[in-house]
């Protein structure tokens, strides 16, 4: 549903997406926690029809304030957004009136689209909760977790550094390149007959290879916070995922983005942070990203929407 909808994740209103602490996965008490709403007129804002079939009677639909049936929205304005055939704008198919039926389910919420999609706001206002509520939405919930309409599509993945982690033959150049090289690198004993360490860590396939061909087959035994992103991102590429979902939190800072300040005083410098690259990731490969940032303003000028969080509430500020 979400691919033909053209989105990469929907949010249920109602939803409880805080957990009872940072170690457990039961859903805190509301109140104190503030239920799941979706700014209201935002075009981000939609209510989609989900067919139930036999599975119908199975639904608590006071579970959820975002759920519903067709009986009891029939009257609503949720019901007349479901009988448009397509969303004005860009024609994309919403829900067509046929395929409503007695056993559909009516949800109500976020439907966040495919592109770059930025999580702004202050500290502790709930942006790093709200991207993990995505990224358990590729999973199925047990009841009165919380997030059981949380729905994100199952090729998402989350993508932060891992410092220390081994990389085996990663072509990571397009993220870091132009490696500073001494000669006759021969520091640390060769991993075999061809290939030999650099300071111990990164391997060349052969003496004498040029600095691009190291990080077109990356190998480490322990790498830093911006190659292990850099490889997490490119296995991500290589193995399908549609979405990648990143919280600067637990990103490498000059990974993610460099200012000019900082640019004019660096001349020469390895790494092209992902600022620079998600836009191409999304045009040339149609990999959509979810960004989590509060401290780098650099972000704002890539996203096709944004998302502020203030107090727990969302806001759709892609306009401001």
């Amino acid at each position: 549903i979400l691919s033909s909808l053209c989105s990469v994740a929907f949010i249920c209103n109602g939803s409880i997406l805080p957990r009872k602490s940072g170690a457990s996965n039961l859903p805190m008490q509301s109140p104190p926690a503030i239920p799941f709403e979706a700014p209201n007129n935002s075009p981000m804002s939609k209510s989609v029809a989900v067919e139930m079939g036999a599975m119908y009677s199975f639904l608590n639909l006071e579970s959820c304030d975002g759920l519903g049936s067709l009986s009891e929205k029939r009257n609503s304005s949720a019901i007349h957004a479901l009988h448009a055939e397509e969303k004005k704008g860009n024609g994309d198919l919403l829900v067509n009136r046929h395929d409503i039926s007695p056993t559909c389910a009516i949800l109500t919420g976020l439907l966040i689209p495919t592109g770059v999609t930025l999580i702004v706001g202050g500290g502790y206002h709930g942006k790093s909760t709200l991207l993990r509520a995505i990224a358990t939405g590729i999973h199925d919930k047990v009841p009165g977790d919380g997030r059981e309409f949380c729905v994100t599509v199952s090729d998402a993945v989350s993508v932060r550094a891992e410092d220390g982690r081994s990389i085996s033959g990663c072509n990571i150049s397009a993220f870091i390149s132009n490696l500073p090289l001494l000669n006759g690198i021969s520091s640390g004993p060769p991993c075999d007959g061809e290939n030999v360490y650099l300071n111990g860590s990164v391997i060349l396939k052969k003496p004498g290879e040029a600095p691009d061909e190291v990080t077109r087959y990356f190998k480490t035994r322990e790498a830093s916070g911006s190659t292990s992103q850099a490889s997490n991102v490119v296995e991500a590429i290589e193995s399908g995922a549609s979405c990648m979902l990143i919280d600067e939190d637990v990103s490498a800072a000059n990974f993610m983005a460099r200012d000019g300040r900082m640019r004019a005083l660096v001349m020469d410098e390895s790494i092209t942070p992902l600022l620079y690259r998600v836009n191409g990731m999304y045009d040339s490969l149609k990999i959509s990203t979810i960004v989590v940032v509060g401290g780098v303003g650099d972000w704002l000028d890539v996203p096709d929407q944004v998302l502020l969080l203030d107090r727990y509430v969302i806001s759709d500020a892609t306009a401001k």
